[in-house]
């Protein structure tokens, strides 16, 4: 047993803590963290402070309280000019590295990241270096670097990934995603099957995983769009409304869910599931409106004419789909206008924040559905039945 006010104490403290965060008790877990920050602070012991405070941001970040966070985080990497705890500074630098990538400031977020790479190999651990080399692939796949993002992926399915669950996941998730992106569909559809195989291995032995789930809403949706294969939807429905129905998910993982659910609606034509989802991004309005009142104080990529073009989206009041000729859908018929245009599959993609297999796919549906045989004859048909201008 521990004496009251000890080092031991403040550890034991901070435990409960994290497990109390962990099943979303959060202001229970801030009563702790505080007593277990105070004795840190008391002892002038900085390692425990360290611990206490890498596990506190943790919990900062489940209630999406980035600033709350960022600054925990910035005094643990402080503290390790005075202590060791190498598993702090990772979390804190793994942390801070998600945030500036999200801000589009990849040259910060690599800096962290090289420095959890020393860490991991000074601590020959392998599974930091999977979780270094996921973070670094991230990055390059932010910039577009498509060879690096496959070679650290390589590098990373080489130290046997699948002996960590969730993580490896990720790493399937994300090269996947890169091969069907950028017109490897072979590659992709076997990097798929692993994918697959694991997850279902990993939900069968811990059925009430909601991370793996998460996971699961945050690729499979997207590569579905991308391929045309919807053969496991069903598997990611079933995954999102599991994470949705337990109270102690984290917001991020039950946000993936919602949005995986409502692109998997939109997939599918979904006409009742829709709605719902369509709600959900109407809520989420609160945090794109700031998005544009505060980007340079946010630090973002200057985003503000995207983010006003899916403002005026959600704005839009929910009623029926317009009905087009020929059983056109809304997107076909915005691709159909912009080959009315001239503008190459390339130029479409780029217009409309789709791949270029995804405007392949449009065009073929365009063709089957006009009875037209090529662009140009698309183009005469979109003028004369009034959605284009001639």
């Amino acid at each position: 047993m521990a004496e009251p006010d000890s080092v031991g104490a403040g550890r034991i403290l901070s435990h409960i803590a994290g497990r109390k965060a962990y099943k979303n008790e959060l202001t229970s877990a801030e009563q702790f963290f505080k007593k277990a920050l105070h004795i840190a602070t008391a002892r002038k012991d900085p390692a425990l402070e360290m611990c206490v405070l890498s596990s506190w941001a943790d919990m900062e970040g489940r209630r999406d309280n980035e600033q709350g966070n960022y600054e925990k985080c910035l005094r643990v990497i402080e503290l390790a000019r005075i202590a060791d705890d190498p598993l702090s500074v990772f979390r804190a630098r793994a942390s801070i590295l998600q945030r500036f990538r999200r801000q589009g400031k990849f040259d910060d977020a690599e800096a962290h990241v090289k420095a959890n790479s020393e860490i991991a190999e000074r601590l020959h651990d392998r599974l930091f270096m999977v979780l270094a080399s996921n973070e670094n692939q991230q990055i390059s796949l932010c910039r577009g670097d498509w060879r690096r993002a496959r070679e650290l992926g390589d590098r990373a399915l080489a130290l046997q990934v699948d002996a960590f669950g969730f993580f490896s996941y990720m790493m399937y998730g994300n090269r996947a995603y890169l091969e069907y992106e950028t017109g490897n569909e072979s590659e992709g559809s076997e990097i798929l099957d692993r994918f697959f195989r694991l997850a279902q291995r990993i939900i069968a032995e811990d059925p009430d995983d909601s991370q793996m789930r998460g996971a699961i809403m945050s690729y499979v949706p997207h590569i579905a769009r991308i391929s045309g294969d919807y053969q496991w939807l069903d598997f990611a429905e079933t995954a999102g409304k599991k994470v949705l129905s337990m109270p102690e998910s984290h917001p991020n993982i039950a946000r993936l869910a919602r949005q995986g659910l409502g692109l998997i609606a939109v997939l599918r034509d979904d006409k009742k599931a829709a709605p719902e989802y369509y709600e959900c991004l109407i809520s989420d309005r609160v945090l794109i409106k700031p998005g544009i009142d505060h980007r340079q104080l946010l630090g973002m990529p200057p985003l503000q004419s995207r983010i006003e073009k899916r403002l005026g989206r959600l704005q839009a009041p929910i009623g029926e789909k317009p009905s087009y000729l020929d059983e056109l859908t809304q997107r076909e018929v915005e691709v159909l206008k912009l080959i009315a245009e001239g503008l190459t599959n390339q130029k479409i993609g780029d217009g409309l924040f789709i791949s270029i297999r995804t405007v392949g796919t449009h065009v073929a549906h365009i063709f089957d559905k006009t009875g037209c045989a090529n662009r140009a004859e698309a183009g005469v048909y979109a003028i004369r039945n009034g959605l284009a201008e001639g």
